[in-house]
């Protein structure tokens, strides 16, 4: 009698765990470009202040920030929420940094960085790049990786280039991994870069992947235009392994003297983790 009761405990202890380790968590992630340039180029460098105090609200687990260049603007970052963080590459002789911040509410256990080796106009005067921070969510590792590619040019151009690079760096570090992709990409979903990124690496649109699921959504909703020329070029990719739950664009109301807090809206995406 008393080895069928210890069986008994035993499955239902078993059982537990299991589905308790097996449930999917859901995790959100933030991209956001803040419009942060350097003097004499900022504007309303006010806003970042506001942009700090409302980004914990929307209660994203993962933020990465674009035009993060100057001092100021890097005060968006700062919370007690996201104690982890990564930089895309620094300054150097006559060059801003990349303007990349990843803010995490999970420890980050590697972070790297490359820069690229085109640009165009005067995204030359930054080192602009990718970072890449390994997060560790609950015993589980995710890839999130950030970027903004070069703003002038053709497709065909820098951004072609630079989209080698960001890919050539995915394959040599995330190949079968979990990963996140965000940032300001500066092309539509209609250019060609737009297939390659996807194709190469076999991500998905987190944004395409909930407009697909939910077509009666408004039209607003269903463009995702994210910059002031009313294009959507401020992305969430995802591996095909994170199913997406929901995408949307945020930060789209006139929150500082009349104006938006930048002139990109954020996206942020939820996903099974």
């Amino acid at each position: 009698m008393a080895r069928i009761v210890l069986f008994s405990l035993l499955l239902i202890t078993s059982t537990f765990v299991f589905s308790k380790n097996s449930q999917a968590k859901s995790i959100k992630a933030l991209s956001y470009n803040i419009w942060g340039l350097p003097y004499p180029i900022a504007k309303r460098v006010g806003r970042f202040k506001l942009i700090q105090k409302r980004l914990p609200k929307l209660e994203a687990d993962i933020i990465a920030l674009q035009e993060a260049f100057t001092k100021k603007a890097k005060t968006s970052s700062k919370s007690n929420r996201y104690p982890y963080k990564a930089f895309g590459p620094s300054s150097s002789f006559l060059k801003l940094s990349s303007g990349l911040i990843i803010m995490s509410k999970y420890p980050i256990m590697m972070t790297k960085t490359i820069k690229f080796n085109e640009c165009q106009g005067w995204d030359c005067f930054a080192n602009k790049g990718v970072v890449l921070a390994r997060v560790l969510i609950e015993n589980q590792e995710l890839d999130v990786y950030a970027t903004h590619l070069n703003a002038e040019g053709e497709d065909e151009g820098p951004r072609y280039h630079q989209l080698r690079d960001f890919i050539d760096f995915v394959k040599e570090n995330s190949t079968g991994r979990k990963a996140i992709f965000l940032g300001d990409f500066n092309f539509p979903d209609s250019s060609f870069l737009h297939e390659m990124f996807t194709n190469e690496l076999s991500l998905n649109d987190s944004h395409q992947e909930y407009v697909l699921d939910n077509p009666n959504l408004p039209d607003d909703e269903l463009r995702g235009s994210t910059s002031s020329s009313g294009k959507r070029i401020d992305y969430v990719f995802v591996t095909p392994d994170l199913k997406v739950e929901k995408s949307m664009v945020v930060f789209k109301d006139k929150l500082y003297k009349g104006k938006q807090l930048s002139d990109h809206r954020a996206v942020i995406s939820t996903f099974e983790l």
